[in-house]
């Protein structure tokens, strides 16, 4: 099996799209702001803002917007989710390994008494929110995973995880994952389906395996899974333009060429929808195997809710990581919510955007050797003013690649490191940008001086100029 830890990806061309502005901001971003402890330490919120599932009780941070009725709520030990504006709560999942010396499969989700699970707010700005989550992938027993052989961890022996969340103002955020683990460079996926000659791997495997996603849906007390999910749950989408939506009745065996679809919809009974955007290597989706009769169409525990549920409607596994070294295994995912009829027309280009982001040109502003301009797991450009201190930018966002015309600007962000604490101002297309209407700006500490966090509220199908320079005084 062949694997790849470059991300250059080249897809289909699409229909362009018109250039638009969202939603308009708000004047004060205040409204966009994170709840929760700020060290990495176990502490709940006293009464969260909203109701919480029985699973989720334990909640540790959480996220709000001004631009989206939604927020994100994440859970001890392992639930980061996306809260529809009905309360519905939808999970990417947890990691898990498998160790023959273990007492079960081992998951983040075993540490019920958050004995290694931490989860906290990194940074917070108008701009982005960064929120942390760190936990030992353990079995019920609290053994750690592999913990007899030297992982790399910065934390102690054995399978650790770390995960980074960059939140934007209007809801859509990366999960940046990685796990330390001394068998990453034998790791392989989990799956029920034959792939490329490979042959089903669950539970206890012949060779080691993680797993870094699930779709999980969590009720609230005297809800069943059909209150709150449609019966076809998942739209998926290729980068190509094709779409289906999935029936769960009959209870589909798999998703035919589907299964092999980037983007995935979660189609609960809300206004607003779950989705994530996976990186397209050896890409794998199916559904979650049955345990059983189905009392409640889907994967559901316990089979009979009382007290709320948990279902399991999938996996989308990568067959290829998006890095891996001798003991480190990363993902990276881009998720947010949508209210669209036609999701594909939403999604395409956020994905285009995220997954072949337009080239940033500018004088002086070159790509060097190991030096990152554009961060997928950031979904943000990356600058530097040097030891100069604050300076103006000038710089277009063009096309993708060199004889490639398609431009996909959706909502860009940029991190400019060694700026200070001073203010800024920009220019989109020769527009003077306002501060808290057509963009947000921040500070993030790095330690030696704070870097500048810059999001802009604008999409466009064209190239366009941006100009971002000091405050005048």
């Amino acid at each position: 099996m062949k694997y790849t830890s470059k991300f250059t990806i080249v897809f289909c061309s699409l229909i362009g799209i018109v250039i638009s502005v969202v939603a308009p901001l708000t004047a004060a971003s205040e409204k966009f702001y994170a709840v929760g402890t700020s060290e990495p330490t176990v502490k709940y919120l006293e009464k969260p803002s909203s109701p919480v599932p029985r699973e989720l009780r334990r909640v540790a941070v959480e996220v709000h917007f001004d631009l989206v009725p939604t927020k994100m709520r994440f859970s001890m030990p392992c639930y980061p989710c996306m809260v529809t504006e009905n309360d519905i709560h939808y999970s990417n999942g947890w990691t898990e390994t498998y160790d023959p010396k273990a007492s079960s499969s081992c998951e983040i989700l075993w540490d019920q008494e958050a004995k290694y699970a931490c989860m906290w707010v990194e940074s917070q700005n108008p701009a982005r929110i960064v929120v942390r989550v760190r936990a030992a992938i353990a079995d019920p027993d609290g053994r750690i995973a592999h913990n007899d052989i030297p992982s790399g961890s910065p934390y102690g022996k054995g399978d650790w995880t770390d995960e980074w969340y960059y939140i934007y103002p209007d809801g859509t955020h990366t999960r940046y994952v990685r796990i330390y683990t001394g068998l990453a460079e034998q790791s392989m996926t989990v799956t029920d389906e034959t792939f490329q000659g490979n042959q089903p791997i669950r539970e206890i495997p012949p060779s080691v395996v993680h797993e870094f996603q699930e779709d999980f849906i969590f009720g609230l007390r005297g809800h069943t899974p059909e209150d709150d999910i449609e019966s076809a749950p998942i739209t998926l989408i290729i980068m190509d333009g094709r779409s289906k939506t999935i029936p769960y009745k009959p209870y589909p065996k798999d998703f035919g060429i589907f299964a092999q679809a980037n983007i995935k919809v979660i189609n609960l009974k809300s206004q607003y929808r779950p989705f994530t955007i996976f990186i397209p290597y050896g890409i794998e989706n199916e559904p979650y195997p049955p345990e059983g009769e189905l009392p409640h169409v889907f994967q559901t525990w316990p089979r009979e809710p009382r007290n709320g549920y948990s279902t399991s409607l999938g996996h989308t596994l990568n067959w290829w990581h998006y890095r891996r070294t001798k003991n480190i295994l990363e993902q990276v995912y881009l998720s947010g919510m949508t209210k669209a009829e036609k999701p594909a027309d939403e999604l395409l280009p956020l994905a285009q955007s995220w997954l072949r982001p337009p080239q940033l040109q500018g004088s002086g502003i070159k790509p060097k050797y190991k030096v990152l301009i554009y961060d997928p797991a950031q979904r943000a450009y990356i600058l530097s003013c040097g030891d100069d201190g604050a300076k103006e930018f000038e710089f277009t966002l063009a096309e993708a690649a060199q004889g490639d015309k398609k431009v996909f600007i959706e909502n860009p962000a940029f991190v400019i490191k060694g700026w200070g604490q001073g203010g800024a101002e920009m220019t989109f297309n020769g527009e003077k940008l306002v501060a808290g209407q057509d963009c947000r700006i921040g500070h993030e500490e790095s330690g030696i001086a704070s870097n500048l966090v810059v999001w802009i509220n604008r999409r466009s199908n064209k190239s366009a100029k941006i100009t971002i320079a000091p405050t005048q005084k």
